[in-house]
């Protein structure tokens, strides 16, 4: 999938998803973000909300993965508070692509 398809993948998604939590950020990693994608390659997000300061991991994920699901490209959706990206250790993959990933909003 090109890009121009993917970013409007991407809309689509935020747009679900701020209907159902504030979103402080979204951050790509993994092999988009770094330039080894396939074409079939999914999309790695970290999405960071204080919405999430009330929610387990579980229940998190449920509602990421609801939202994703509803988009017809393979999403693979992660949810933290922006403090808890903060103190990520950089050894991490979510303090990694903290310091490193493509910050979108």
């Amino acid at each position: 999938m090109d890009k121009k398809s993917i970013q409007k993948k991407l809309v689509k998604f935020l747009y679900k998803l701020k209907k159902k939590i504030r979103v402080n950020q979204i951050i790509v990693f993994g092999s988009r973000a770094n330039g080894n994608a396939h074409e079939d390659s999914d999309l790695d997000l970290f999405i960071l909300s204080d919405d999430f300061k009330k929610m387990n991991e579980d229940q998190r994920l449920d509602l990421l993965h609801k939202v994703a699901s509803k988009i017809d490209f393979d999403i693979d959706p992660w949810g933290f508070t922006p403090k808890e990206a903060e103190q990520a250790d950089p050894q991490t993959t979510l303090g990694d692509a903290y310091l490193h990933g493509i910050r979108l909003i």
